[in-house]
């Protein structure tokens, strides 16, 4: 048994609790989703997820989350109240693990949280509002500026049809020819 899962089943396969250990392999997102909409709590204890993909998907499906604070887990749910965060100890991750199961009150409020957090931050559209915000921040011409080559500035009130134009910080509009760019605004 050379991989984890090789090394888990070998080791617990006789557990009273192993006939309720699924490796469902990969599955499509609607198996995905099918697998959370079941979960009553969503336990990650990984120090090495990269990302944390995972977080966001029990966070969009309601799910209370219990995981380590380490890894992607802090960095992706932050300090919202969106879940648990234990250190990777097996006594303190078996406790909150029970204190979930215990208590129907909490799992629904962390649930709602996490779920308000991923509405907040990481649908699409909250997604593309804080790149645009960063973008306006980070290239906004600004009264005084110096147009990059290739851009002209029209005056107020002669406006542009041009889709690749947009209104600068004097109120005017800045257009951009440049190949394969996209609007300076």
């Amino acid at each position: 048994p050379g991989t984890y899962r090789g090394r888990f089943e070998a080791e617990h396969s006789a557990a009273p609790w192993f006939e309720r250990v699924h490796f469902r392999g990969e599955i499509d997102d609607a198996a995905l989703a099918s697998e959370y909409a079941a979960a009553d709590i969503f336990v990650a204890p990984s120090r090495f997820e990269s990302f944390g993909l995972i977080y966001l998907e029990a966070m969009r499906s309601s799910l209370p989350i219990l995981a380590l604070n380490e890894g992607a887990a802090p960095e992706v749910i932050g300090e919202t109240g969106a879940a648990i965060l234990v250190s990777a100890s097996a006594d303190e991750l078996e406790t909150a693990l029970l204190s979930l199961i215990d208590s129907p009150t909490e799992r629904a409020n962390l649930g709602s949280i996490g779920r308000a957090q991923y509405e907040r931050t990481f649908t699409t559209p909250a997604m593309a509002d804080r790149v645009e915000t960063l973008l306006r921040r980070t290239t906004s011409l600004h009264p005084g500026a110096v147009l990059p080559n290739g851009c002209i500035e029209l005056l107020p009130g002669r406006g542009s049809s041009n889709p690749r134009t947009a209104s600068s910080a004097t109120g005017s509009q800045i257009t951009c020819e440049l190949p394969g760019t996209a609007l300076y605004s």
